[in-house]
């Protein structure tokens, strides 16, 4: 289990840090205020020979979204803990504090269950291509102390094919599960989320509860029956099932639920809707589904127009230029007569689907572009200018300066701008060489 605190959804990182020349001072409500304010500590800092010297200043300083993340997706890509080491070590020095662990899909399901070891052994990759009980375990306390919120994803009742080579009896066929089994949730779902309860710190579970194809319970003589007992449609069924699966993961210990905005289409209530999905034809500002969670009082996060991974190849991917990331603002569909609808909005990550990057370019792919959004989210949506690289760009290349030399993420180079002072820039990336702690 894990063995010592970690960081909750509403726990506070808000700090005071005054630091000149004598000396230096921070005070925080909580441990993770702290780690925010060696953050900001660290970015006011120049090393200098064997010591280093830092700017004077006084901040008080708070996060504008308390959900501030990043996803990895372990259900297409095994990443060693060493890939995990690293980019957990970079969020903190952006601020990031969510990682959001898709931890199973239709390929793989990595995660070592003590209650049913034959899932991993029949769904991963392969025999090392797993997280045991202690890497979770390990990975958990890491990010705690990085400050840094690890929720974990076990999709369905799609996306969930590497479930179905252990436990094909439980399935429609070999891509849906079959939501009225009862022993889907007492044999399966039941004990995934107990032992991840166990493994994971965080009050949140994220059941997945998108892209669910309809062909297989359609087709199902058995699942007509049972609608038909019911009163019930095929299209009441992804309702049934995130219900029932929320209730285990009640039990287990959850206190709050996880789902993408397909389970509020369909009819279920998570605690928390992911949003991800536009509408064909409006731009990415409109972001529909999170204006109705938070217009109907449900809090969400939104991942709409936020994808670092699109398509099919890494050049695909870079579609979603860190300047629109910088641009993007999750208030902006909540103006006018929305407005009060605000609050409801924790945050947003950026997904790094393993369909097309592996442990060798997801760093490409994903940095800088994160640490655009750690600013982004960390700031009062007021206090940005769309357009405005100019004043932006100097800061965020000498953040890719620290990055390179404080920790092992491969960070991309950035566009070249003429308004940018390179002497002055390089003279700074120089002095920060040799100090591994800024």
């Amino acid at each position: 289990e894990a063995s010592g605190p970690a960081p909750q959804l509403g726990s506070s990182e808000s700090y005071e840090l005054a630091w000149n020349a004598s000396g230096g001072r921070i005070a925080a409500r909580e441990q993770w205020g702290v780690i925010r304010a060696l953050a900001s500590l660290r970015q006011l800092t120049i090393g200098e020979g064997r010591g280093f010297c830092g700017l004077a200043a006084h901040i008080e300083d708070a996060p504008a979204f308390r959900w501030r993340g990043a996803m990895v997706d372990t259900g297409r890509r095994y990443y060693p803990l060493e890939f995990w080491r690293g980019l957990l070590d970079a969020m903190e020095r952006v601020k990031l504090n969510v990682v959001h662990w898709h931890a199973t899909d239709a390929e793989s399901e990595p995660v070592v269950f003590d209650s049913l070891p034959n899932v991993s052994r029949r769904g991963a990759f392969g025999p090392s291509a797993v997280y045991r009980s202690e890497d979770v375990v390990a990975l958990v306390d890491l990010a705690a102390s990085r400050g840094v919120r690890l929720v974990p994803e076990f999709d369905g009742p799609s996306h969930s094919a590497s479930f179905a080579r252990a436990m094909p009896r439980l399935f429609c066929d070999d891509t849906v599960m079959d939501p009225t089994l009862d022993e889907l949730y007492s044999d399966l779902i039941g004990p995934v989320l107990r032992d991840a309860r166990r493994l994971f710190a965080d009050d949140a579970i994220h059941l997945g509860g998108d892209e669910v194809d309809l062909t297989c319970w359609n087709a199902s003589s058995s699942i007509a029956a049972w609608l038909d007992r019911r009163n019930d449609t095929v299209d009441d069924l992804q309702a049934v099932y995130f219900a029932r699966a929320s209730e285990s993961a009640r039990r287990a210990g959850f206190s709050r639920t996880v789902a993408w905005d397909d389970v509020l289409q369909a009819g279920g209530a998570p605690s928390i809707v992911h949003a991800w999905r536009g509408q064909s034809g409006s731009p990415v500002s409109d972001d529909p589904w999170l204006v109705r969670a938070a217009t109907s009082g449900i809090d969400v996060v939104t991942s709409h127009g936020l994808y670092l991974t699109a398509g099919n190849s890494v050049d695909a991917d870079l579609v979603v230029a860190w300047q629109d990331v910088y641009d993007r603002d999750i208030l902006a569909p909540l103006q006018g007569e929305n407005a009060s609808a605000a609050d409801r909005v924790l945050g947003a990550e950026a997904p790094v689907w393993g369909t097309s990057v592996d442990r060798l370019t997801w760093d490409h792919v994903a940095w800088p572009r994160l640490a655009v959004l750690a600013e982004r989210l960390w700031t009062p949506p007021d206090r940005f200018t769309p357009g405005n690289y100019t004043a932006f760009l100097p800061r965020l290349m000498l953040l890719r300066c620290r990055l390179l030399a404080s920790t092992p993420v491969a960070v991309s180079p950035l566009d070249d701008y003429p308004s940018v002072d390179k002497r002055s820039f390089l003279e700074q990336c120089d002095a920060l060489r040799w100090p591994r702690l800024l």
